[in-house]
């Protein structure tokens, strides 16, 4: 029973959409904290889009779940064909997407870090 639900879980991207959500949702909030102390905002700014990002990522996996991504637009997983070929091509599209974001991620912790140098 287990074992079905976590292959479940593959097949539909679930763990994808997971890793891609905290990725993205970890670059917002240090992309946000950087920009709100420019403007002089209120701390609770900054409060408020990190709660936003912890609550949308269920609602996330929900959706990723429910949905797929397909060459001919979202479909529901019950439109979905078994055997399609799609699952390679979104599945090295997704790997292009994790790379760049993290080697962007990288380039951002060392630009940050070099500018904290004496």
């Amino acid at each position: 029973m287990a074992d079905s639900f976590f292959v479940e879980l593959k097949r539909r991207n679930v763990y994808k959409v997971g890793a891609a959500y905290l990725i993205v949702g970890w670059l917002l909030i240090q992309i946000s904290s950087e920009i709100l102390g420019a403007f002089s905002l209120p701390l609770w700014v900054n409060q408020v889009i990190i709660v936003m990002v912890a609550l949308g990522f269920p609602v996330a996996l929900v959706l990723a779940w429910a949905f797929e991504m397909t060459p001919d637009g979202i479909k529901s997983d019950v439109q979905r064909q078994p055997d399609s070929s799609s699952n390679q091509n979104l599945s090295r599209t997704f790997f292009i997407i994790v790379i760049i974001v993290l080697t962007a991620i990288l380039g951002y912790l060392i630009i940050q870090n070099s500018l904290m140098l004496p």
